[in-house]
């Protein structure tokens, strides 16, 4: 599994493996609700401010975008 705080960017689409900022601005973490995203998926070209987090209506774009993040992890080629 990955670090967690991880993003990625593909093409308009940006995914972060958290809740929260993960930043200096809060909140920092959010704890997941039940049945709720556990991530931050937006589409940058649509929504550049990332208000709409679209996590669950993309699951497929989500776990593309998951596996990435592992791969890169996993290759060390990661801070």
């Amino acid at each position: 599994s990955s670090k967690t705080g991880m993003v990625i960017r593909k093409g308009d689409w940006k995914y972060i493996d958290q809740l929260g900022s993960g930043g200096f601005s809060q909140p920092r973490v959010v704890e997941p609700k039940k049945g709720g995203p556990t991530g931050q998926l937006y589409n940058l070209e649509k929504d550049p401010s990332e208000t709409t987090n679209l996590y669950l209506e993309y699951p497929e774009l989500v776990a593309s975008l998951k596996l990435e993040i592992e791969r890169v992890v996993e290759a060390g080629r990661s801070r």
